[in-house]
């Protein structure tokens, strides 16, 4: 709660603060790591497998919860059925999410975020694809484009130049779908240490 406190007091009322409890909540617990942290005031959760979102809401948690890594064939439909938001990188996995979510006549739609490769070169759309992919998803009624992210890959380093090169190719990708006719209301690039150093990257929430 004290650590939530702090954050929230470096980023201002109006940025959403997502808490990320993945790893059993780095080993702390996350049901009650998650449960404290949403009485102390973050706006979502965020894990890295859909058993950990799964694990979260089968003990009671209501709050938004976000699937930071990438999803198997044979997740998706059980991250629909926990009304888990996902990581959507490829056209493909878009298409696909969208016909799990028909055949289970989910009652709204999956919330979906556009993760886009800056740089750190393991999980993310090429820039180049993001406006494809963006429309691609936005073309599903069972989706719902809530969020585009990029993860910065080198934060803590004494040398921002790297953090901003990706953070200059995520604006680029930004204008481009500006120009396409597409605004996405979630942007985030922040974790803890882009939060920390970087307050002009904060965006629309922190990790």
């Amino acid at each position: 709660a004290s650590n939530l406190r702090l954050v929230r007091s470096l980023i201002g009322p109006h940025v959403n603060l997502t808490a990320v409890i993945k790893a059993n909540a780095y080993g702390h617990g996350a049901v009650i790591i998650g449960e404290s942290a949403i009485a102390a005031g973050a706006d979502e959760l965020a894990v890295a497998t859909v058993d950990e979102g799964a694990q979260l809401r089968d003990a009671g948690i209501e709050a938004p919860i976000l699937v930071l890594g990438p999803i198997g064939i044979g997740e998706r439909t059980r991250a629909i059925g926990h009304r888990l938001a996902v990581v959507v990188s490829d056209i493909g996995f878009a298409h696909a999410l969208a016909a799990d979510a028909r055949m289970m006549l989910a009652k709204e739609p999956v919330s979906v975020h556009l993760k886009i490769d800056t740089g750190m070169n393991r999980f993310g759309t090429n820039p180049e694809l993001a406006v494809a992919t963006a429309q691609a998803i936005q073309a599903h009624p069972e989706l719902r484009l809530d969020g585009i992210m990029t993860h910065m890959a080198a934060a803590d380093d004494p040398d921002p130049h790297f953090e901003q090169d990706q953070v200059a190719v995520f604006d680029r990708v930004l204008a481009d779908l500006a120009d396409a006719g597409i605004e996405i209301p979630q942007q985030h690039v922040a974790n803890s240490a882009t939060t920390l150093r970087f307050p002009h990257d904060h965006r629309s929430r922190v990790r």
